[in-house]
Protein backbone atom coordinates (compact mmCIF):
# COMPACT_ATOMS: atom_id res chain seq x y z
CA UNK A 1 0.00 0.00 0.00
CA UNK A 2 1.40 3.34 -0.86
CA UNK A 3 1.70 6.28 1.70
CA UNK A 4 -1.08 8.67 2.36
CA UNK A 5 -0.66 11.83 0.59
CA UNK A 6 -1.67 15.34 1.78
CA UNK A 7 -2.12 16.87 -1.55
CA UNK A 8 -3.74 14.04 -3.38
CA UNK A 9 -6.53 13.10 -0.60
CA UNK A 10 -7.40 17.18 -0.97
CA UNK A 11 -7.80 17.40 -4.24
CA UNK A 12 -9.91 14.17 -4.40
CA UNK A 13 -12.08 16.39 -1.54
CA UNK A 14 -12.11 19.18 -4.23
CA UNK A 15 -12.77 16.62 -7.45
CA UNK A 16 -15.82 14.77 -5.45
CA UNK A 17 -17.59 18.05 -4.30
CA UNK A 18 -16.98 17.76 -0.82
CA UNK A 19 -16.88 21.30 -0.49
CA UNK A 20 -18.70 24.14 -2.09
CA UNK A 21 -20.64 27.42 -1.23
CA UNK A 22 -24.69 28.78 -0.97
CA UNK A 23 -25.60 32.02 -2.53
CA UNK A 24 -28.14 32.34 0.70
CA UNK A 25 -26.73 31.16 3.99
CA UNK A 26 -27.91 28.18 5.93
CA UNK A 27 -28.26 27.21 9.44
CA UNK A 28 -25.82 23.97 10.34
CA UNK A 29 -27.07 21.51 12.74
CA UNK A 30 -24.70 23.47 15.72
CA UNK A 31 -27.47 26.77 14.99
CA UNK A 32 -24.41 28.30 13.44
CA UNK A 33 -25.57 30.71 10.01
CA UNK A 34 -22.61 29.84 6.98
CA UNK A 35 -21.98 30.22 3.41
CA UNK A 36 -20.02 27.01 2.59
CA UNK A 37 -20.58 23.15 3.30
CA UNK A 38 -18.45 19.96 3.73
CA UNK A 39 -20.59 16.99 3.36
CA UNK A 40 -18.97 13.48 2.22
CA UNK A 41 -22.79 12.34 1.17
CA UNK A 42 -21.98 11.82 -2.51
CA UNK A 43 -18.84 10.52 -2.05
CA UNK A 44 -20.12 7.59 0.13
CA UNK A 45 -23.80 6.86 -2.04
CA UNK A 46 -20.39 5.51 -4.70
CA UNK A 47 -18.94 2.20 -4.11
CA UNK A 48 -15.67 3.21 -6.17
CA UNK A 49 -15.17 6.34 -4.41
CA UNK A 50 -16.31 4.64 -0.95
CA UNK A 51 -13.34 2.52 -1.72
CA UNK A 52 -10.95 4.96 -2.60
CA UNK A 53 -11.99 6.97 0.56
CA UNK A 54 -11.36 3.59 2.55
CA UNK A 55 -8.04 3.54 0.76
CA UNK A 56 -7.04 7.07 2.04
CA UNK A 57 -8.11 6.04 5.69
CA UNK A 58 -5.86 2.40 5.53
CA UNK A 59 -3.35 4.80 4.40
CA UNK A 60 -3.63 7.51 6.53
CA UNK A 61 -3.54 5.11 9.47
CA UNK A 62 -0.86 3.40 8.53
CA UNK A 63 1.41 6.17 7.89
CA UNK A 64 0.47 7.69 11.66
CA UNK A 65 1.62 3.94 12.93
CA UNK A 66 -1.76 3.41 14.86
CA UNK A 67 -2.38 0.05 15.74
CA UNK A 68 -6.13 -0.80 14.87
CA UNK A 69 -8.46 -3.93 15.33
CA UNK A 70 -11.69 -2.47 14.12
CA UNK A 71 -12.92 0.47 12.28
CA UNK A 72 -16.18 2.08 13.50
CA UNK A 73 -17.65 4.49 11.70
CA UNK A 74 -19.58 7.38 13.87
CA UNK A 75 -23.71 7.18 12.58
CA UNK A 76 -24.81 7.88 10.17
CA UNK A 77 -22.53 10.11 8.26
CA UNK A 78 -19.93 7.55 8.34
CA UNK A 79 -21.19 4.23 8.64
CA UNK A 80 -20.56 2.91 5.57
CA UNK A 81 -17.04 3.87 5.09
CA UNK A 82 -16.75 2.51 8.57
CA UNK A 83 -17.76 -0.75 7.42
CA UNK A 84 -15.74 -0.93 3.66
CA UNK A 85 -12.63 0.15 5.48
CA UNK A 86 -13.10 -2.51 8.30
CA UNK A 87 -13.60 -5.14 5.99
CA UNK A 88 -10.93 -3.92 3.15
CA UNK A 89 -8.55 -3.76 6.25
CA UNK A 90 -9.82 -6.98 7.54
CA UNK A 91 -8.92 -8.78 4.59
CA UNK A 92 -5.84 -7.96 4.28
CA UNK A 93 -4.47 -9.48 7.66
CA UNK A 94 -2.96 -13.12 7.81
CA UNK A 95 -5.29 -14.17 10.36
CA UNK A 96 -8.34 -13.17 8.27
CA UNK A 97 -10.95 -16.23 8.87
CA UNK A 98 -14.34 -16.80 10.03
CA UNK A 99 -14.91 -14.81 13.55
CA UNK A 100 -11.35 -13.30 13.05
CA UNK A 101 -12.94 -9.70 12.79
CA UNK A 102 -15.98 -7.63 13.71
CA UNK A 103 -18.02 -6.10 10.80
CA UNK A 104 -19.70 -2.82 13.55
CA UNK A 105 -22.27 -0.88 12.71
CA UNK A 106 -23.77 1.97 15.40
CA UNK A 107 -27.30 2.81 15.54
CA UNK A 108 -28.64 5.88 15.05
CA UNK A 109 -31.32 5.43 17.30
CA UNK A 110 -30.82 2.68 20.01
CA UNK A 111 -33.44 -0.36 20.36
CA UNK A 112 -35.70 -0.09 22.83
CA UNK A 113 -35.07 -4.17 24.13
CA UNK A 114 -32.67 -6.05 24.23
CA UNK A 115 -28.95 -6.51 25.31
CA UNK A 116 -26.92 -3.22 25.78
CA UNK A 117 -24.78 -3.55 23.09
CA UNK A 118 -27.88 -5.10 20.56
CA UNK A 119 -29.25 -1.31 21.64
CA UNK A 120 -26.89 0.19 20.09
CA UNK A 121 -24.73 -1.93 17.68
CA UNK A 122 -25.39 -4.38 15.24
CA UNK A 123 -21.67 -5.96 15.64
CA UNK A 124 -19.93 -3.75 19.01
CA UNK A 125 -16.61 -3.05 18.11
CA UNK A 126 -14.02 -4.72 19.78
CA UNK A 127 -10.43 -5.21 20.00
CA UNK A 128 -8.26 -1.85 19.51
CA UNK A 129 -10.88 1.13 17.53
CA UNK A 130 -10.54 3.61 15.49
CA UNK A 131 -13.48 5.62 15.31
CA UNK A 132 -14.19 7.61 11.81
CA UNK A 133 -16.21 10.67 11.77
CA UNK A 134 -17.03 12.19 8.18
CA UNK A 135 -17.37 16.02 9.18
CA UNK A 136 -16.53 17.35 12.13
CA UNK A 137 -17.86 20.73 13.07
CA UNK A 138 -17.95 21.70 16.94
CA UNK A 139 -17.67 17.92 18.06
CA UNK A 140 -20.87 16.96 20.14
CA UNK A 141 -22.05 14.04 18.18
CA UNK A 142 -18.55 12.53 18.34
CA UNK A 143 -18.05 13.48 22.00
CA UNK A 144 -21.37 11.81 22.06
CA UNK A 145 -20.21 8.61 20.74
CA UNK A 146 -17.35 8.48 22.40
CA UNK A 147 -18.74 8.64 25.70
CA UNK A 148 -21.00 6.09 25.00
CA UNK A 149 -18.34 4.20 23.36
CA UNK A 150 -16.08 4.36 26.98
CA UNK A 151 -19.33 3.62 29.18
CA UNK A 152 -19.20 0.53 27.20
CA UNK A 153 -15.19 -0.77 27.41
CA UNK A 154 -14.65 -0.21 23.76
CA UNK A 155 -10.90 0.12 23.65
CA UNK A 156 -11.01 3.34 21.56
CA UNK A 157 -6.97 3.96 20.29
CA UNK A 158 -7.49 7.01 18.07
CA UNK A 159 -10.40 9.10 16.60
CA UNK A 160 -10.12 10.57 12.69
CA UNK A 161 -12.24 12.96 11.41
CA UNK A 162 -12.08 13.24 7.22
CA UNK A 163 -12.52 16.91 7.43
CA UNK A 164 -12.21 19.42 10.55
CA UNK A 165 -13.93 22.21 10.13
CA UNK A 166 -11.64 23.87 12.52
CA UNK A 167 -14.28 25.19 14.87
CA UNK A 168 -14.37 26.40 18.36
CA UNK A 169 -16.98 24.28 20.41
CA UNK A 170 -19.75 26.03 22.48
CA UNK A 171 -16.91 25.62 25.28
CA UNK A 172 -14.03 27.91 23.36
CA UNK A 173 -11.99 24.79 22.72
CA UNK A 174 -10.88 23.02 19.34
CA UNK A 175 -12.37 20.02 18.99
CA UNK A 176 -8.75 18.20 19.08
CA UNK A 177 -8.27 19.61 22.88
CA UNK A 178 -11.76 18.57 24.02
CA UNK A 179 -11.59 15.15 22.15
CA UNK A 180 -8.01 15.01 23.77
CA UNK A 181 -9.27 15.76 27.42
CA UNK A 182 -11.29 13.18 27.28
CA UNK A 183 -8.01 10.78 26.89
CA UNK A 184 -8.55 9.77 22.93
CA UNK A 185 -6.19 10.64 20.51
CA UNK A 186 -7.71 12.91 17.46
CA UNK A 187 -6.37 13.30 13.93
CA UNK A 188 -7.90 14.88 11.11
CA UNK A 189 -6.81 14.01 7.77
CA UNK A 190 -8.04 17.26 6.16
CA UNK A 191 -8.69 21.16 7.26
CA UNK A 192 -10.98 23.05 5.78
CA UNK A 193 -8.39 25.62 5.91
CA UNK A 194 -6.28 24.09 3.94
CA UNK A 195 -9.35 22.98 1.56
CA UNK A 196 -11.34 26.17 1.54
CA UNK A 197 -8.60 28.37 -0.85
CA UNK A 198 -8.49 24.87 -3.19
CA UNK A 199 -12.16 25.23 -3.71
CA UNK A 200 -12.17 29.63 -4.25
CA UNK A 201 -9.83 28.56 -7.05
CA UNK A 202 -11.96 26.28 -8.55
CA UNK A 203 -15.49 27.36 -7.82
CA UNK A 204 -14.82 30.92 -7.91
CA UNK A 205 -17.57 32.37 -5.39
CA UNK A 206 -18.25 35.77 -5.05
CA UNK A 207 -16.12 38.07 -3.09
CA UNK A 208 -19.08 38.55 -0.95
CA UNK A 209 -19.30 34.76 0.12
CA UNK A 210 -15.56 34.76 0.88
CA UNK A 211 -15.88 37.87 2.53
CA UNK A 212 -18.63 36.14 5.39
CA UNK A 213 -16.93 32.68 5.28
CA UNK A 214 -13.81 35.23 6.91
CA UNK A 215 -16.01 36.87 9.43
CA UNK A 216 -17.34 33.29 10.06
CA UNK A 217 -13.95 32.04 11.17
CA UNK A 218 -13.25 35.40 12.87
CA UNK A 219 -16.30 34.72 14.98
CA UNK A 220 -16.12 30.88 15.22
CA UNK A 221 -12.89 29.62 14.18
CA UNK A 222 -9.99 27.82 16.16
CA UNK A 223 -6.68 29.56 16.35
CA UNK A 224 -4.41 28.61 13.14
CA UNK A 225 -1.74 26.16 14.33
CA UNK A 226 0.29 27.13 10.93
CA UNK A 227 3.42 28.38 12.18
CA UNK A 228 5.55 31.25 10.96
CA UNK A 229 8.52 29.38 9.57
CA UNK A 230 11.51 30.53 7.95
CA UNK A 231 10.12 30.34 4.31
CA UNK A 232 7.58 33.52 6.04
CA UNK A 233 10.70 35.39 6.55
CA UNK A 234 12.13 34.77 3.59
CA UNK A 235 8.90 35.70 1.94
CA UNK A 236 9.48 39.48 4.28
CA UNK A 237 12.46 40.10 3.57
CA UNK A 238 11.67 39.62 -0.40
CA UNK A 239 8.85 41.78 -0.66
CA UNK A 240 10.85 44.31 2.03
CA UNK A 241 13.97 44.74 -0.68
CA UNK A 242 11.37 44.68 -3.47
CA UNK A 243 13.53 41.55 -5.48
CA UNK A 244 14.77 37.91 -4.61
CA UNK A 245 18.04 38.48 -5.42
CA UNK A 246 21.23 36.59 -3.35
CA UNK A 247 24.76 37.21 -3.06
CA UNK A 248 27.21 34.35 -2.94
CA UNK A 249 30.40 35.06 -0.72
CA UNK A 250 32.49 32.37 -2.30
CA UNK A 251 35.73 34.20 -1.63
CA UNK A 252 39.22 32.68 -3.58
CA UNK A 253 42.29 33.27 -2.20
CA UNK A 254 43.77 34.46 -5.78
CA UNK A 255 40.90 36.62 -6.97
CA UNK A 256 40.23 38.84 -3.66
CA UNK A 257 42.16 42.22 -3.85
CA UNK A 258 45.78 41.75 -3.10
CA UNK A 259 45.90 44.50 -0.34
CA UNK A 260 43.70 42.55 2.04
CA UNK A 261 46.10 39.43 1.90
CA UNK A 262 48.91 40.54 4.47
CA UNK A 263 50.48 37.45 5.12
CA UNK A 264 50.60 33.51 4.41
CA UNK A 265 49.27 32.00 7.46
CA UNK A 266 45.88 30.31 7.28
CA UNK A 267 45.26 32.99 9.87
CA UNK A 268 46.39 35.82 7.26
CA UNK A 269 43.98 34.32 4.82
CA UNK A 270 40.54 33.85 7.34
CA UNK A 271 41.72 38.08 8.04
CA UNK A 272 41.72 38.65 4.38
CA UNK A 273 38.38 36.62 3.65
CA UNK A 274 36.99 38.30 6.70
CA UNK A 275 37.64 42.03 5.85
CA UNK A 276 36.72 41.14 2.08
CA UNK A 277 33.04 39.65 3.30
CA UNK A 278 32.07 42.21 5.65
CA UNK A 279 32.87 45.47 3.38
CA UNK A 280 30.51 43.45 0.47
CA UNK A 281 27.99 42.88 2.84
CA UNK A 282 27.89 46.94 4.31
CA UNK A 283 27.66 47.43 0.49
CA UNK A 284 24.73 45.37 -0.28
CA UNK A 285 22.67 44.27 2.96
CA UNK A 286 20.12 47.01 2.13
CA UNK A 287 19.68 46.13 -1.36
CA UNK A 288 19.15 41.83 -1.24
CA UNK A 289 17.54 39.87 0.90
CA UNK A 290 20.06 37.08 1.22
CA UNK A 291 23.65 36.33 1.01
CA UNK A 292 24.57 32.47 0.52
CA UNK A 293 27.77 31.51 1.86
CA UNK A 294 29.54 28.50 0.62
CA UNK A 295 31.39 26.29 3.29
CA UNK A 296 33.92 24.88 1.24
CA UNK A 297 35.63 27.93 0.70
CA UNK A 298 36.53 28.71 4.12
CA UNK A 299 36.78 25.34 5.60
CA UNK A 300 39.84 24.30 3.47
CA UNK A 301 41.51 26.76 6.03
CA UNK A 302 40.89 24.67 9.09
CA UNK A 303 39.68 26.12 12.18
CA UNK A 304 40.62 29.33 10.95
CA UNK A 305 39.03 29.99 7.71
CA UNK A 306 35.66 27.61 10.04
CA UNK A 307 35.91 30.90 12.23
CA UNK A 308 35.76 33.35 9.27
CA UNK A 309 32.70 31.61 8.32
CA UNK A 310 31.27 31.86 11.58
CA UNK A 311 31.82 35.99 11.92
CA UNK A 312 30.80 36.43 8.28
CA UNK A 313 27.14 34.57 9.17
CA UNK A 314 26.74 36.28 12.32
CA UNK A 315 27.91 39.66 10.44
CA UNK A 316 25.22 38.98 7.45
CA UNK A 317 22.46 38.62 10.24
CA UNK A 318 23.58 41.69 11.89
CA UNK A 319 22.45 43.06 9.31
CA UNK A 320 19.11 41.87 8.69
CA UNK A 321 19.95 39.64 6.20
CA UNK A 322 19.15 35.46 5.64
CA UNK A 323 22.09 33.46 5.68
CA UNK A 324 21.97 30.82 3.56
CA UNK A 325 24.87 28.02 4.01
CA UNK A 326 26.21 26.24 0.59
CA UNK A 327 27.35 23.32 2.86
CA UNK A 328 25.30 20.11 0.80
CA UNK A 329 25.48 17.64 4.05
CA UNK A 330 23.91 14.53 4.90
CA UNK A 331 24.01 11.46 6.49
CA UNK A 332 21.86 8.96 7.84
CA UNK A 333 20.59 8.86 11.94
CA UNK A 334 22.82 10.69 14.64
CA UNK A 335 25.27 11.76 11.71
CA UNK A 336 23.13 13.45 10.12
CA UNK A 337 21.13 14.75 13.43
CA UNK A 338 24.87 16.08 14.36
CA UNK A 339 25.28 18.23 10.94
CA UNK A 340 21.74 19.33 11.71
CA UNK A 341 22.45 20.62 14.98
CA UNK A 342 25.65 21.92 14.35
CA UNK A 343 24.52 23.81 11.29
CA UNK A 344 21.23 24.91 11.88
CA UNK A 345 20.15 23.96 15.68
CA UNK A 346 21.87 23.61 19.12
CA UNK A 347 24.96 21.39 20.03
CA UNK A 348 25.28 20.15 23.98
CA UNK A 349 28.19 20.93 26.32
CA UNK A 350 28.41 18.93 29.54
CA UNK A 351 25.69 21.11 31.18
CA UNK A 352 24.55 23.04 28.47
CA UNK A 353 23.59 23.22 25.11
CA UNK A 354 24.13 26.60 22.40
CA UNK A 355 23.72 27.20 18.79
CA UNK A 356 27.31 26.71 16.93
CA UNK A 357 27.40 27.86 12.95
CA UNK A 358 23.08 29.27 13.76
CA UNK A 359 22.67 29.31 9.51
CA UNK A 360 19.30 30.30 8.84
CA UNK A 361 19.00 27.93 6.01
CA UNK A 362 21.55 24.81 4.62
CA UNK A 363 21.31 22.82 1.37
CA UNK A 364 21.46 19.23 1.97
CA UNK A 365 21.69 16.25 -0.38
CA UNK A 366 18.75 14.57 -0.56
CA UNK A 367 20.83 10.63 -1.76
CA UNK A 368 20.46 8.71 1.43
CA UNK A 369 16.41 8.95 1.28
CA UNK A 370 14.31 10.26 3.87
CA UNK A 371 16.34 9.20 6.72
CA UNK A 372 19.01 11.40 5.58
CA UNK A 373 16.08 14.40 5.20
CA UNK A 374 14.64 14.35 8.44
CA UNK A 375 17.00 15.00 10.90
CA UNK A 376 16.92 18.84 8.72
CA UNK A 377 13.61 18.85 8.52
CA UNK A 378 13.07 18.30 12.20
CA UNK A 379 15.45 20.66 13.50
CA UNK A 380 14.01 23.29 10.84
CA UNK A 381 10.57 23.01 12.83
CA UNK A 382 12.02 23.52 16.17
CA UNK A 383 13.82 26.45 15.89
CA UNK A 384 12.31 28.46 12.70
CA UNK A 385 14.92 27.20 9.81
CA UNK A 386 15.21 26.07 6.51
CA UNK A 387 16.49 23.72 3.77
CA UNK A 388 17.37 23.21 0.25
CA UNK A 389 17.36 19.85 -1.22
CA UNK A 390 19.69 19.39 -4.14
CA UNK A 391 16.97 18.52 -6.94
CA UNK A 392 18.25 19.52 -10.35
CA UNK A 393 21.88 21.47 -10.16
CA UNK A 394 23.39 23.64 -12.25
CA UNK A 395 26.48 22.06 -13.34
CA UNK A 396 27.08 20.60 -16.97
CA UNK A 397 27.59 17.28 -15.54
CA UNK A 398 24.36 16.81 -13.51
CA UNK A 399 22.30 15.02 -16.18
CA UNK A 400 24.91 12.19 -15.64
CA UNK A 401 22.63 11.11 -12.95
CA UNK A 402 19.83 13.41 -12.20
CA UNK A 403 18.14 13.08 -15.91
CA UNK A 404 18.82 9.36 -15.92
CA UNK A 405 15.32 7.16 -17.02
CA UNK A 406 14.57 5.35 -13.65
CA UNK A 407 11.31 2.90 -13.42
CA UNK A 408 8.18 4.50 -11.68
CA UNK A 409 5.37 2.96 -9.66
CA UNK A 410 1.48 3.50 -11.04
CA UNK A 411 1.05 5.80 -8.36
CA UNK A 412 4.18 7.90 -9.23
CA UNK A 413 2.72 7.90 -12.53
CA UNK A 414 -0.64 9.12 -11.92
CA UNK A 415 0.75 11.74 -9.77
CA UNK A 416 2.75 13.07 -12.68
CA UNK A 417 -0.41 12.90 -15.26
CA UNK A 418 -2.24 15.03 -12.61
CA UNK A 419 0.35 17.56 -12.99
CA UNK A 420 0.30 17.86 -16.68
CA UNK A 421 3.37 16.06 -17.07
CA UNK A 422 4.08 13.01 -19.20
CA UNK A 423 4.45 10.05 -17.91
CA UNK A 424 6.05 6.87 -18.97
CA UNK A 425 7.00 3.56 -17.13
CA UNK A 426 10.64 5.66 -16.91
CA UNK A 427 10.75 9.29 -16.37
CA UNK A 428 14.20 11.39 -15.13
CA UNK A 429 15.31 10.87 -11.37
CA UNK A 430 14.62 14.50 -10.68
CA UNK A 431 10.93 13.97 -11.27
CA UNK A 432 10.84 11.46 -8.86
CA UNK A 433 13.27 13.00 -6.78
CA UNK A 434 11.02 16.19 -6.34
CA UNK A 435 8.06 14.17 -5.81
CA UNK A 436 9.84 12.93 -2.56
CA UNK A 437 10.32 16.39 -1.62
CA UNK A 438 6.89 18.13 -2.21
CA UNK A 439 5.61 14.96 -0.13
CA UNK A 440 7.47 16.00 2.01
CA UNK A 441 7.68 19.75 1.93
CA UNK A 442 3.31 20.14 2.03
CA UNK A 443 3.67 18.87 5.95
CA UNK A 444 5.63 22.31 6.85
CA UNK A 445 3.90 24.64 4.88
CA UNK A 446 3.98 28.31 6.87
CA UNK A 447 1.40 31.02 7.02
CA UNK A 448 2.43 32.29 3.25
CA UNK A 449 1.83 29.22 1.84
CA UNK A 450 5.51 28.03 1.64
CA UNK A 451 7.15 24.91 2.85
CA UNK A 452 10.51 25.74 5.07
CA UNK A 453 11.66 22.64 3.11
CA UNK A 454 12.87 23.75 -0.26
CA UNK A 455 14.88 22.49 -3.08
CA UNK A 456 17.55 23.66 -5.83
CA UNK A 457 16.89 24.10 -8.76
CA UNK A 458 19.49 25.59 -11.73
CA UNK A 459 18.98 28.35 -13.79
CA UNK A 460 20.61 26.27 -17.00
CA UNK A 461 17.37 23.90 -17.06
CA UNK A 462 14.80 26.32 -17.35
CA UNK A 463 12.27 23.24 -19.29
CA UNK A 464 13.41 20.94 -15.88
CA UNK A 465 12.58 24.01 -13.82
CA UNK A 466 9.33 24.27 -15.38
CA UNK A 467 8.50 20.68 -15.12
CA UNK A 468 9.94 21.17 -11.48
CA UNK A 469 7.72 24.22 -10.45
CA UNK A 470 4.80 21.92 -11.14
CA UNK A 471 5.74 18.95 -8.98
CA UNK A 472 6.90 21.39 -5.89
CA UNK A 473 4.47 24.49 -6.05
CA UNK A 474 4.67 25.35 -2.33
CA UNK A 475 8.60 25.42 -1.87
CA UNK A 476 11.52 27.99 -2.45
CA UNK A 477 13.73 27.19 -5.44
CA UNK A 478 17.13 27.97 -4.47
CA UNK A 479 18.61 29.25 -8.46
CA UNK A 480 21.99 28.89 -8.98
CA UNK A 481 23.82 29.16 -12.90
CA UNK A 482 22.97 33.08 -13.17
CA UNK A 483 25.41 35.22 -14.53
CA UNK A 484 28.99 33.76 -14.60
CA UNK A 485 27.67 29.68 -14.79
CA UNK A 486 25.57 30.92 -17.99
CA UNK A 487 22.24 30.99 -17.01
CA UNK A 488 20.39 34.23 -17.95
CA UNK A 489 17.51 36.17 -16.12
CA UNK A 490 14.65 34.87 -18.67
CA UNK A 491 15.98 31.09 -17.87
CA UNK A 492 15.57 31.88 -13.93
CA UNK A 493 11.73 33.13 -14.56
CA UNK A 494 10.12 29.46 -14.79
CA UNK A 495 11.36 28.68 -11.37
CA UNK A 496 8.71 31.16 -10.00
CA UNK A 497 5.29 30.53 -9.35
CA UNK A 498 2.69 32.73 -11.46
CA UNK A 499 2.45 35.30 -8.29
CA UNK A 500 6.06 36.32 -8.91
CA UNK A 501 7.19 34.69 -5.57
CA UNK A 502 8.85 30.71 -4.50
CA UNK A 503 12.63 31.63 -5.95
CA UNK A 504 15.67 33.31 -4.64
CA UNK A 505 18.45 33.27 -7.17
CA UNK A 506 22.16 33.40 -6.11
CA UNK A 507 24.94 34.99 -8.05
CA UNK A 508 28.06 34.64 -6.57
CA UNK A 509 31.73 35.86 -8.81
CA UNK A 510 29.84 38.08 -11.41
CA UNK A 511 29.29 40.05 -8.05
CA UNK A 512 32.27 39.99 -5.34
CA UNK A 513 34.73 39.82 -8.27
CA UNK A 514 32.82 43.09 -10.32
CA UNK A 515 35.56 45.24 -9.78
CA UNK A 516 37.96 43.58 -12.13
CA UNK A 517 35.64 44.44 -14.51
CA UNK A 518 36.76 48.62 -13.37
CA UNK A 519 40.15 47.83 -12.58
CA UNK A 520 40.09 48.99 -9.22
CA UNK A 521 40.81 46.64 -6.42
CA UNK A 522 40.67 49.46 -3.87
CA UNK A 523 36.79 50.17 -4.53
CA UNK A 524 36.03 46.17 -4.91
CA UNK A 525 32.78 46.92 -2.41
CA UNK A 526 31.39 49.68 -4.64
CA UNK A 527 31.66 47.69 -7.78
CA UNK A 528 29.93 44.34 -5.96
CA UNK A 529 26.79 47.19 -4.87
CA UNK A 530 26.85 48.26 -8.45
CA UNK A 531 27.23 44.39 -10.12
CA UNK A 532 23.74 44.00 -7.24
CA UNK A 533 21.76 46.84 -8.48
CA UNK A 534 22.47 45.57 -12.14
CA UNK A 535 21.75 41.97 -11.26
CA UNK A 536 18.43 43.53 -9.45
CA UNK A 537 17.16 45.14 -12.50
CA UNK A 538 17.93 42.16 -14.79
CA UNK A 539 15.64 39.70 -13.09
CA UNK A 540 12.63 42.33 -11.67
CA UNK A 541 12.56 42.86 -15.50
CA UNK A 542 12.38 39.83 -16.16
CA UNK A 543 9.87 38.93 -13.97
CA UNK A 544 7.87 41.98 -15.50
CA UNK A 545 8.04 40.77 -19.08
CA UNK A 546 7.28 37.10 -17.74
CA UNK A 547 4.01 38.42 -16.29
CA UNK A 548 5.38 37.25 -12.95
CA UNK A 549 6.07 40.78 -11.43
CA UNK A 550 4.70 40.43 -7.67
CA UNK A 551 2.01 43.14 -7.27
CA UNK A 552 3.41 44.33 -4.22
CA UNK A 553 6.54 45.83 -6.04
CA UNK A 554 7.33 48.38 -7.87
CA UNK A 555 8.20 48.40 -11.58
CA UNK A 556 11.67 49.44 -13.03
Amino acid sequence: MKEFNQQEFNEFIIANGVVGFFDEPITFKSGRVGHYYVNWRDVVEDAYLTEKLADFVLEFVRDNNIDVETFYGVPEGATKLGIITQFKFAKSQPNFSKSSHVLSMGRAKPKDHGMPKDKFFVGAPNGKVVVIEDVTTTGGSLIETLTKLDSMGVDVVAVISLTNRMEMTKEGKSVKEAVENLGFNFYNMSSVLDVLPMAYEKFQPAENIIDSIKEYYDKYGIKSEVKFNMADELLAKIDEKQNPCVVGLDPLIEKIPEHLVRGDSFDDVANAFREFNFSIIDNIYDLVPAVKIQMAFYEKYGASGVQAFKDSVDYARSKGLIVIEDGKRNDISTTAQAYADGHLGVVKTKLSSSPSLDVDILTINPYLGSDGIMPFVDVCEKHRKGTFVLVKTSNLSSGEIQDRLVETTEDERLSLEKLGIEATDKVPLYNLVGLKINEIAQKYRGVGGYSHVGVVVGATYPNQAKILRKIIPNSFFLVPGYGAQGGTAGDVVPCFNDDGYGAVVNSSRGIIYAYKKYGNPEDFAKASREATKLMIRDIVIALEKGNKLPLKWKTI
